[in-house]
């Protein structure tokens, strides 16, 4: 009766007759077919036989199939097992299932290997059974275990609460228990109530047996208690999960001098006097009275705790012994987004989330021998890494005295050079010279107080960008650079900062076709800002950039006269007014005629005087005007 080859038992539910089934080869009497599964099966009443074929249960699994529930409440049942199966169970290396017999008169036989009630062969565990009435014989197989597991196999939770049972095992299987030739498992227990009748077929009394591997029941001989109830204790152990449930004290009465006795264990409990509730005293101790009029009191500290979320408050008397706690922060997290995260360390849920702010870390100044390094923007706070910095490349190595190149007075001519977008030009760049330009670097912090200033312009969000530009064989005069810019910038006016390392140069240049345009006579850092002032040039109406440090040269906007340039224009063809300004323009070249590096001091010389004839030439015949308006503050 049930499952075909392959197939589970499904439901079965036998209320009465006569039922007598035997199950083809692998397959249980009532159950699952070959591999099949249990399923469910209530047997109400009736006189049922049922014969497992070969590795499969009498009323049960086939081999290797689920245990399923199997219920019997009354009746006539007979089951016994084929080879390796359960008489009621597990087939083949099959546990028991769920197993509850609450009466009538079953007889389960294992077949070999197998058990009475619970696993098959091949190490089938017992499963879950539990008895609770009627008249129950069972008998394992060759190495299984009356009531329990097969062959190998774990006994399972055993239960019997009453009726009448005979559990008997064979060659090494305990009559309640394990199988043959294998352990107890942590969750195996075998409980036996006393109203229960539990032996084997030699009328041993298997209820107080130390043969079986555990017994759990309540010893009603030992009461156990603590402050607030009692319990019977576990016969076998002492685990608290075997004994009774635990039942308050009860009855007695106290008497200011002595506690109530329990009625039930004999333990005295509770209190000797009958307490009213705790006051505050408003000094962090409360106090409490007997209600019985003995005259007796009693004060303690007041006790509570505090957290971010609530006032330390006595958990007796509510005397509010202090304010809130400040939140405990932990370390900063980096959320690899440009911001990071800290989180209260006291576990009340609080976090808060910050912008990074970063910094430059690991820069490195180039030699002859070593390459540099610009530094990484690094966040202060978790470590994210904002921007990954670059190498520089090794300085030059000098030249050797003497050669060819020395022998002669170096050329210098117009050229032009780019990189990185930047565009340097000159009519008079040595011609040995290289371009080398390194976006944001600047000074190294703490020894330039002018970098230091521009690191605070970046940090209010000002500077649009940074470019050390250098020449490693100079130049003389001066040059031109066209820096790069945003093309939301064109049309608008912007400040170039130039950094001299104790003197500050500010140009400042109308941006068109995306391009930041000016003329200098050294070169260093310079840094590109957006036009936010917050300082006036009294002189000349011009505006200046906020906290512009004293020492500082201002390249003023004002518009020169018709035919002269400012710095950071394009030249222009000279007008024939202004003789003082020309005069004035006319010396400054004269001494800009050595070569101009960053940190290099003006040359004297014969190339000077060549300059100033040059100059005056030029002015005599109505030659180049230069426009360049220079004040200190």
């Amino acid at each position: 009766i049930g499952g075909g080859n392959g197939d589970a038992g499904g439901t079965i539910t036998i209320n009465g007759g006569q039922v007598t089934a035997t199950g083809g080869k692998w397959g249980a009497g009532i159950g699952g077919g070959h591999q099949g599964a249990c399923g469910n099966i209530e047997i109400n009443h009736g006189d049922v036989t049922a014969t497992g074929g070969r590795a499969a249960a009498g009323i049960g699994s086939s081999n290797q199939g689920a245990g399923g529930n199997i219920k019997i409440n009354g009746g006539q049942v007979g089951a016994t097992g084929g080879d390796l199966g359960a008489g009621i169970g597990g087939g083949s290396n099959a546990a028991g299932g769920n197993i509850e017999i609450n009466g009538g008169q079953v007889k389960a036989t294992g077949g070999q290997s197998g058990a009475g009630i619970g696993g098959g062969g091949w190490n089938g565990a017992g499963g879950n059974i539990e008895i609770n009435g009627g008249e129950v014989e069972a008998t394992g197989g060759s190495k299984g275990a009356g009531i329990g597991g097969g062959d190998g196999g774990a006994g399972g939770i055993i239960a019997i609460t009453s009726g009448q049972v005979t559990a008997t095992g064979q060659d090494g299987g305990k009559d309640i228990g394990i199988g043959n030739d294998t352990t107890p498992g942590e969750n195996d227990s075998v409980f036996i109530d006393d109203n229960a009748t539990v032996k084997n077929e030699s009328g041993k009394d298997l209820s107080h047996d130390p043969d079986i591997i555990i017994i759990h029941r309540p010893d009603n001989s030992r009461w156990e208690f603590d402050d607030t109830g009692h319990w019977h204790p576990c016969f076998g152990c002492n685990n608290p999960q075997h004994r009774t449930k635990l039942v308050a004290h009860s009855g007695g009465a106290s008497d200011c001098i002595n506690k109530a006795v329990c009625d039930e264990c004999g333990q005295p409990y509770g209190e000797e006097h009958d307490w009213s509730a705790w006051k505050s005293n408003n000094d962090g101790t409360h106090t409490r009275a007997c209600t019985r009029g003995c005259g007796v009191d009693e004060t303690e500290d007041c006790t509570g705790t505090a957290t971010c979320d609530v006032p330390q408050i006595c958990t007796e008397c509510g005397y509010h012994m202090g304010d809130k706690l400040n939140h405990s922060w932990g370390e900063w997290k980096s959320n690899n987004n440009g911001t990071h995260t800290r989180t209260c360390t006291r576990g009340c849920g609080v976090a808060e989330e910050k912008s990074c702010t970063p910094a430059l870390r690991g820069q490195k100044d180039p030699t002859t021998d070593t390459e540099g390094y610009t530094g990484d923007l690094v966040c202060t706070l978790c470590g994210w890494l904002q921007k990954e910095g670059q190498a520089i490349p090794k300085l030059p190595a000098p030249r050797e005295p003497g050669g060819s190149s020395s022998d002669r007075e170096p050329i210098y001519h117009h050229e032009n050079f780019s990189q990185g977008g930047v565009v340097l030009s000159g009519d008079r760049i040595h011609e040995n010279a290289r371009l080398t330009v390194t976006k944001d670097r600047l000074h190294d912090g703490g020894t330039c107080s002018d970098c230091d200033q521009i690191r605070q312009w970046q940090q209010q969000g000002r500077v649009i960008a940074i470019y050390d530009v250098s020449l490693d064989d100079g130049f003389r005069e001066t040059v031109t650079i066209t820096f790069p810019v945003p093309g939301q910038y064109n049309g608008k006016t912007l400040t170039i900062a130039h950094c001299l390392k104790g003197k500050l140069e500010i140009y400042e240049t109308t941006i068109q076709n995306s391009k930041a345009k000016v003329t200098v006579d050294s070169l260093s850092p310079f840094v590109i800002l957006t036009g936010d002032p917050a300082k006036e040039n009294p002189e000349t109406g011009g505006v200046l950039p906020a906290d512009v440090p004293a020492t500082t040269e201002i390249h003023t906007p004002a518009a020169p006269p018709q035919g002269l340039a400012r710095p950071g224009t394009e030249e222009t063809t000279p007008d024939a007014g202004e003789p003082e300004n020309r005069a004035s323009q006319a010396a400054e070249p004269a001494q800009a005629a050595s070569i101009r590096q960053e940190g290099a001091k003006k040359a004297g010389g014969g190339a000077g005087i060549i300059a100033i004839l040059a100059v005056l030439a030029a002015v005599a015949c109505g030659g180049i005007w230069f426009w360049k308006r220079k004040r200190s503050i």
